[in-house]
């Protein structure tokens, strides 16, 4: 899901609603690369997700629900699904494609995820600054909003747990940033920078935060006649 990144606008995160009753989790983001700007809303719900996409008359649709991914394409009515059996068996073909391509003396990417002093103030909300980098150069700055800070923090973290599980299986060396460090960092990112070579190659902002009163469960259900395309 991957994995994004963006210049900064002034942008609000929404006030959030209290509800004891299941309840859809709405994050509406802004992401840009250079001129293009892609816009993506993501709806959350217990151990399930929506998430809809849209760069100038591109449409993406990914749905994550029952543990399986499935990625929709509308335009042809057609969606594939990501199970744990498919990515467990394309894991071990990618796997096998690396080690017949790598140099001996080629070393594996060191991963670090460290906290900062700082705090930005996206919108209207205060977030912590994190950085990622790898093998010792500043790869993203991501700054999440505390799970304390959204009533529904909890339902959220835990699906993106479930998605980050699924994702282990293709390849766990390269996790799916920056959902996938939402329990180190405590917090939801709320916006990403990523670098290269010491520069802004992309960011991404949430617009927003919504939390409806009522989760509409047919949401994160396929649309009806679609038809299943098998990856080759």
């Amino acid at each position: 899901m991957e994995l994004q990144i963006w210049k900064m606008l002034t942008l609000v995160v929404s006030s959030l609603i209290a509800t004891s009753a299941p309840a859809d989790t709405l994050f509406t983001i802004a992401e840009s690369s250079g001129d293009q700007v892609k816009m993506s809303r993501l709806w959350v719900d217990h151990g399930r997700y929506r998430l809809e996409s849209t760069v100038g008359d591109e449409h993406g649709l990914e749905i994550f629900n029952d543990g399986k991914l499935y990625l929709l394409n509308s335009r042809e009515k057609t969606y594939t699904v990501l199970d744990r059996e498919r990515l467990a068996r394309d894991a071990a073909v990618h796997r096998e494609w690396i080690e017949r391509s790598s140099s001996t003396e080629q070393t594996a990417s060191r991963r670090e995820l460290r906290q900062t002093e700082g705090v930005k103030l996206t919108g209207t909300q205060a977030c912590r600054v994190w950085e990622v980098l790898v093998n010792n150069e500043l790869q993203q700055e991501i700054c999440v909003l505390p799970l304390k800070a959204l009533k529904t923090g909890i339902i959220v973290r835990k699906t993106m747990d479930r998605y980050n599980e699924l994702l282990a299986e293709f390849d766990a060396s390269t996790p799916s940033m920056p959902w996938s460090d939402v329990e180190t960092t405590e917090g939801i990112p709320i916006s990403v920078v990523t670098y290269a070579r010491g520069k802004v190659h992309s960011s991404s902002v949430t617009v927003s935060i919504n939390t409806a009163e009522v989760a509409a469960p047919k949401r994160y259900e396929l649309p009806p006649g679609m038809r299943e395309v098998l990856l080759k």
